[in-house]
């Protein structure tokens, strides 16, 4: 986790965007993948988000990331 919030700053510092995309997230078995995921949303500045974070999935993906309260607090657009 460090060695990626340092990959980050600089993308900030170099003025790139960052995106981190999970494909067929609806296959993670394992919960705490989740608050993994949301901990990434941790590494931000007082006035911005170090990464964008797409979860790409089927339907049932909605209900798991519903299961995990705060990640779904953290969910901007679905």
């Amino acid at each position: 986790m460090v060695l990626l919030k340092s990959v980050l700053m600089n993308n900030y510092q170099d003025g790139k965007e960052s995106v981190i995309v999970i494909d067929e997230a609806h296959t993670i078995e394992d919960e705490h993948v989740f608050e993994e995921i949301r901990l990434l949303l941790n590494f931000q500045l007082p006035d911005r988000f170090l990464a964008t974070i797409l979860l790409l999935g089927q339907p049932e993906l909605t209900s798991m990331v519903k299961a995990s309260k705060q990640l779904d607090q953290r969910i901007a657009i679905r």
